[in-house]
């Protein structure tokens, strides 16, 4: 009930946050202990929700109608997803060079949640893979840190931070590579921001505690 509010709540200003949440919360209560069959339970009580939550609003029923057909209006409603695709195609293999590309200025949000497609064309491909290497690199060290904690709390938090941070960085690359519907979601730990970053920052904080104290029960 506190979950279906909160995203209630969030998911009326922000639909791709609480779309998120919707995914890390299911993923925290089935490594919690729920079944499967709990969670299609909330899923489908939580359906008609999130069907009025995405006609609330026309522009987010804009977004998937855009989808369907991006060339349809490039100018238009599909004006960033193309712009977005322009700068990852004009970054080829090595980059227009750090600071060089030129794409981005006519990128909307290019800082913040199309970031990943400017890294795209002044970097190329080398720089977009960097990336996802170092995503890949701290999701692994997430794995570590859950493993050796010997405390049940501080699993299922660590399992949460991980996929808090994971799965938004795969909403963000999906987005900016138009393999899904744009959802206003930043890539973590890479994007310019002000509040969420410093959030982010403390979920690493607490990781790293979680890695610090954790197994001290276990030699405990």
């Amino acid at each position: 009930m506190m979950i279906g509010l909160s995203l209630g709540i969030i998911g009326k200003e922000d639909f791709g946050t609480a779309a998120l949440l919707v995914c890390v919360s299911g993923a925290m209560l089935l490594i919690g202990g729920a079944r499967i069959w709990h969670l299609c339970l909330l899923a489908c009580s939580a359906a008609p929700v999130f069907w009025y939550l995405l006609h609330n609003r026309t522009h987010r029923a804009g977004r998937l109608t855009s989808f369907r057909d991006i060339w349809a209006d490039p100018e238009g409603a599909s004006y960033q997803v193309v712009q977005s695709l322009c700068a990852i195609a004009s970054g080829d293999v090595h980059g227009r060079g750090l600071g060089r590309g030129f794409v981005k200025s006519y990128l909307p949000e290019a800082r913040t949640d199309f970031i990943f497609s400017v890294i795209c064309e002044e970097l190329g491909m080398i720089g977009a893979i960097a990336v996802i290497a170092l995503f890949f690199a701290f999701l692994w060290q997430c794995r570590l840190i859950i493993r050796d904690c010997a405390d049940p709390m501080g699993k299922v938090l660590a399992f949460g931070i991980a996929m808090t941070i994971g799965i938004q960085a795969v909403m963000n690359i999906a987005v900016v590579t138009v393999s899904v519907p744009t959802k206003g979601i930043s890539l973590p730990l890479v994007s310019a921001g002000g509040s969420g970053v410093i959030f982010l920052g403390v979920l690493v904080g607490v990781l790293a505690s979680i890695s610090r104290y954790g197994g001290l029960i276990k030699r405990g």
